[in-house]
């Protein structure tokens, strides 16, 4: 999985990827940020999104429609989705094992495969994006224009960018909507921000 990531995953992810620095994604967020309040710049909008339990909430059904929407072998699929619903949990209450039950979604903490199916869930944000882009209505945050970027990644956390006004913000929320919807992640409010400019 990870040999093939850096093909299919656009460049504004630079978590778990392979001979991708997520420190580059830090320094485009900088520029972005420096002089932000300067008044010679058109209206702009800065979308600061923490995913609320982004590995717990990820649903199983979505993890096999994007592998198969991005053509991985069906057998390969299988072996993922094995791994996926095959786990089964315990609880320790006071120093002993109480029971076992298997889970119902979500990307397991510290497998390997995790952060590489999450990067993969994430891609499908990026290209709902990049798609709304291109409707009518919506404006680019002007410091974005020349690059397309409408997010960054940085793993569960995520910027959004457009310009200031209500048809590009409503046409990223109504994107992001669809996301959290196919994928049952959803934004940790008070962990968010938006910032205009």
């Amino acid at each position: 999985l990870s040999e093939v990531l850096p093909e299919l995953i656009h460049g504004n992810q630079g978590a778990f990827i392979k001979k991708r620095l997520l420190a580059h994604n830090v320094l485009i967020l900088q520029d972005l940020l420096k002089g932000y309040t300067r008044k010679s710049i058109s209206s702009r909008c800065i979308m600061k999104i923490d995913l609320s339990k982004a590995y717990d909430t990820v649903d199983w059904c979505f993890v096999d429609d994007i592998l198969k929407a991005l053509r991985f072998p069906s057998k390969f699929i299988s072996w993922i989705l094995s791994c996926l619903q095959g786990a089964s949990y315990s609880l320790l209450l006071n120093g002993r094992i109480q029971g076992s039950f298997k889970g119902e979604k979500g990307l397991r903490q510290g497998d390997p495969m995790s952060p590489l199916l999450f990067v993969l869930i994430m891609e499908y944000l990026s290209r709902l994006l990049i798609q709304s882009s291109k409707m009518k209505g919506f404006g680019f945050h002007p410091l974005c224009k020349s690059l397309g970027l409408v997010n960054l990644c940085f793993a569960d956390d995520l910027i959004l960018f457009c310009k200031g006004n209500d048809k590009s913000i409503q046409i990223v929320k109504e994107a992001f909507q669809r996301f959290s919807e196919a994928t049952g992640l959803s934004a940790n409010k008070a962990k968010s921000t938006v910032f205009f400019g």
